[in-house]
């Protein structure tokens, strides 16, 4: 069985802290520091597990996380 793939979308050393420790943990983790790459990266990488900081400059969580449907 693979690790799960995880995004991890944060703007500043906490992303640093937590790509080790759940690296360590087993989890396939890849780290980006903004909204854009975090869109770019969703499509490509198909990840189980978003880790998303919601207070990110630039495209904040409103703009990467769809709308629930209905």
């Amino acid at each position: 069985m693979s690790a799960e793939r995880l995004l991890l979308v944060d703007d500043d050393s906490l992303r640093s802290m937590l790509d080790a420790a759940l690296s360590h943990h087993g989890f396939d983790v890849t780290p980006v520091d903004n909204g854009r790459d975090a869109l770019a990266r969703v499509g490509m990488l198909g990840p189980d597990l978003v880790v998303l900081d919601v207070m990110m400059p630039e495209i904040g969580r409103l703009r990467v996380v769809p709308p629930p449907a209905g």
